[in-house]
């Protein structure tokens, strides 16, 4: 029975190391330690569906709020993500995330497709039917 337990929690460690290994952020962000007493903020999700711009915008405020360096950034968007967005996220390479301004720019190219786009005047008459 000892045997059981004891190769049940090697492999429930050996899981937690693979998770760690297959990071998409970079090392030395991911092993940056979060500030003592931080509380994590109350930040909006993302699912791949709405603006990608507005979702930045919106956590980037909070961010800046808090005086959140680069990597409790990349950490603190990272988990913003569900659906579509967790996928993409999870299927990125191994720490190819370099950082902040990386990881907005990655987010921005992936998800272009869901940015609002401004109709003005010129391209409504530019409609025919």
């Amino acid at each position: 029975m000892a045997n059981i337990e004891q190769e049940m929690q090697y492999v429930e460690e050996e899981e937690e190391e693979d998770v760690l290994e297959s990071q998409p952020l970079a090392e030395e962000l991911w092993d940056t330690p979060v500030p003592e007493n931080f509380k994590i903020p109350s930040l909006p999700s993302f699912d791949g569906k709405t603006d990608p711009l507005e979702h930045l915008m919106e956590v980037g405020m909070q961010m800046a709020l808090i005086g959140a360096e680069e990597p409790l950034k990349c950490k603190l968007l990272s988990g913003t993500f569900k659906d579509i967005a967790l996928r993409w996220y999870m299927n990125l390479p191994n720490h190819s995330v370099t950082g902040y301004t990386d990881f907005h720019k990655k987010l921005m190219y992936q998800f272009s497709g869901s940015k609002h786009v401004q109709v003005t005047a010129t391209a409504l008459f530019g409609i025919s039917q």
